[in-house]
């Protein structure tokens, strides 16, 4: 059997080159904000979150995430169920969860793997424990920031430290920038 493009190479050259076309734009990016977005983006604006038997301080976590992507296009609530599955444990540390005190990942891809239906976040009270409240706040900002889809800061890119997205920091805000990232892709 010959290739179609062979047999009708008009419409053989029309048909790749609509598929590159395609791969083109799914791959571009809004460029101003490109830093802080390489992560999975979630698949909606609208985020239902379950709290699955947590302590008074991992629902306090999950409360500040919720409260701060509400800052943002994002929709999340307690409303429903079914997008974020928020648990805590002692985890350990050593590991994977070594220097770990909290993660997000996507644990169900739409069909086009370029979206997340279903995250897990998880606070390792291995770590957190022993921190203060605010510290769970952080935390919980910053694993919510990941299940809109945006990734650390570091000094480079938060010169004045106020982003709940830097790693080991201990402010419990998105900041603007993180708040146009969001924005951006939702």
């Amino acid at each position: 059997m010959r290739a179609f493009w062979k047999t009708s190479p008009r419409l053989g050259g029309v048909a790749l080159a609509t598929v590159v076309l395609a791969l083109a734009l799914l791959s571009i990016r809004g460029p101003a904000y490109a830093d802080n977005n390489d992560l999975i983006d979630p698949d909606d604006v609208t985020h239902y979150v379950d709290r699955n038997a947590l302590t008074s301080d991992g629902n306090l976590a999950a409360l500040r995430g919720i409260a701060e992507l509400d800052t943002t296009k994002m929709n999340a609530t307690l409303d429903g169920s079914g997008d974020v599955e928020v648990y805590d444990a002692s985890y350990g540390t050593s590991g994977s969860w070594n220097n770990t005190r909290g993660r997000a990942t996507c644990v169900n891809k739409t069909w086009t793997g370029l979206e997340c239906d279903v995250w897990e976040v998880r606070f390792n009270q291995s770590y957190l424990d022993s921190q203060s409240l605010a510290n769970w706040w952080h935390v919980g900002c910053h694993e919510f920031g990941h299940t809109a889809g945006i990734s650390h800061r570091d000094a480079d890119d938060d010169t004045n430290n106020n982003s709940c997205m830097r790693s080991g920091g201990s402010n419990y805000f998105l900041d603007n920038h993180d708040v146009a990232v969001i924005n951006d892709d939702v």
